[in-house]
């Protein structure tokens, strides 16, 4: 028995810090798996010990990445939980649990008997995962998340909870800004790898049935870009001409240069120095990728901007039509180049949800 025991803390040592090199499956119900196979072989071939497990668990999983606030965590599972009984039935291969927790949605009711170690033993544990009404389901899907302004203001921001904060290329997401714990309006981000085109930015949204266009700046604002930079080159041709000669010399911009370009509204000069080749500044300089030494480094230069803008009433019918259409491609086209992609079916599922919170909150469209 003390034998035993002295494997079982072991085990529960090893399994402490599971890692995402492991093989992951992510499940809607708020916890991801690793069978204790592909475990051991991990071990194995990376050449770590291997612990021995308790018996009658060569075909669980392993339960992990529990997230804070979801029906897992609510009922009880923990990291490291071995789940070996799946509805009451013990799991016969290694595949069965991931072929059960993958078919589960929200509207039902999971029983798991899961193996945890307690302070001085291995507790045998019954862990009931209750289901959920659909208004339940769409209130425990929204989190909170970084504020956003829009339009000079600040507003607090909700989100679903598996929508990253932070967007990359083709990431396409629908948020709520909220004001006094009120949703105030939708938005609708996409995240895009920005060029040397400022002035061009086009989003066109393919359905099953539609095509949707969305402009991220509109022809009075390029208008309006334009004319600062104009007004810049003839008010302050001086300290124009020293803007110039540092960036194309490869240097940091001094902070009155800084202050001068963000009073004429052009680029981001402040937010990372690499960005100074881009948008406004590109213009201003006038210099074409071609003419940089570094064609390498320049793309690498190339940084990620959003399109964020709030969602109209008249977009409603394109929201929805994005959530529940079988393929949704976007694309997004510049003067000189575009990227197309495929919108994955969780993503839309995610944003009908915001829609319906947003809705069942009080929230409403305007044009």
């Amino acid at each position: 028995m003390k034998r035993l025991f002295a494997f079982l803390i072991t085990f529960f040592v090893m399994t402490s810090f599971l890692i995402a090199d492991f093989p992951w499956m992510t499940y809607s119900i708020g916890f991801r798996t690793v069978t204790v196979q592909d475990y051991k072989k991990h071990l194995k071939e990376t050449g770590e010990e291997i612990p021995i497990f308790p018996p009658r668990t060569g075909n669980a999983v392993i339960a992990g990445g529990v997230q804070k606030g979801s029906r897992a965590d609510i009922a009880g599972l923990e990291n490291n939980d071995l789940i070996r009984i799946i509805n009451g039935k013990l799991l016969r291969t290694p595949d069965e649990a991931d072929e059960i927790l993958k078919s589960v949605t929200y509207k039902d009711k999971l029983e798991l008997g899961v193996i945890r170690r307690g302070r001085d033993q291995w507790e045998r544990l019954a862990i009931t995962i209750e289901a959920l009404s659909e208004e339940e389901h769409i209130e425990r899907s929204i989190v909170g998340s970084n504020p956003v302004k829009y339009k000079d203001h600040w507003y607090s921001t909700r989100r679903h909870r598996e929508s990253p904060e932070n967007y990359g290329s083709g990431d396409i997401h629908l948020n709520i800004a909220v004001v006094d714990d009120k949703p105030e309006f939708l938005y609708l981000c996409i995240g895009r790898l920005d060029s040397e085109d400022l002035f061009t930015r086009k989003y066109t949204v393919k359905t099953d049935e539609n095509t949707y266009e969305l402009i991220d700046l509109p022809p009075n604002e390029v208008k309006d870009i334009n004319s600062r930079i104009d007004a810049l080159l003839i008010a302050e041709q001086a300290k124009v001409k020293d803007i110039i000669d540092h960036i194309k010399a490869g240097k940091p911009l001094l902070e009155d240069q800084v202050r001068l370009l963000e009073k004429a509204w052009i680029g981001s000069a402040r937010t990372k120095e690499y960005r100074k080749s881009q948008g406004g500044l590109t213009k201003l300089v006038g210099f074409k990728k071609s003419e940089r030494s570094d064609t390498k480094r320049y793309e690498n230069e190339r940084y990620w901007e959003t399109y964020n803008k709030e969602v109209s009433k008249s977009q409603e019918k394109m929201i929805l039509d994005i959530a529940t259409s079988k393929t949704v491609t976007i694309r997004y086209s510049g003067t000189k180049f575009y990227h197309e992609l495929e919108i994955p079916s969780e993503v839309r599922s995610r944003m009908e949800l915001v829609m319906k919170s947003f809705k069942n909150s009080g929230g409403k469209l305007f044009d």
